[in-house]
């Protein structure tokens, strides 16, 4: 039996201590405008499938960006190709929380991708649905 060459015992060992991943090619750009203010941060949420959205624990990704003049910018990296649908609130406070009144209403700017409104609840997974291919997506969004 052949003795491996040292280069390639090095290469397995080095690939074979990489994360796994199923990033992709894909680019999302958010821009979050009309905000009243430019306290606090942003709270976006984004979700890769239908599942998902609807039980709100587990997002594909998540982040609380700092606003800087009455909007924010988040730049997501290496997307698979796919459906996906966003959620965001402006964390005036920056208490990482999205406040409520009594009666369960949010006190803080919220929205949706595809500008979907929610006067009886979250809007369904397809009205917010928006795809990213191998490029860059943008998206502009603004608060209800």
């Amino acid at each position: 039996m052949t003795a491996w060459p040292r280069w390639v015992l090095t290469l397995l060992l080095a690939i074979s201590s990489l994360p796994p991943s199923h990033a992709g090619d894909g680019r999302l750009e958010v821009t979050v405008e009309g905000l009243k203010s430019s306290r606090g941060r942003v709270a976006l949420a984004l979700f890769d499938s239908a599942e998902s959205y609807a039980e709100r624990d587990e997002p594909y990704r998540r982040e609380f960006v700092p606003v800087d003049e009455k909007a924010c910018r988040w730049v997501v990296e290496g997307l698979p190709p796919g459906d996906y649908a966003l959620i965001f609130y402006h964390d005036r406070n920056d208490n990482r929380v999205l406040d409520k009144n009594k009666l369960g209403i949010p006190k803080e700017p919220y929205g949706f991708s595809g500008g979907a409104g929610a006067l009886f609840g979250a809007p369904s997974f397809d009205a917010v649905r928006f795809s990213v291919g191998e490029g860059t997506r943008a998206l502009v969004l603004r608060p209800h």
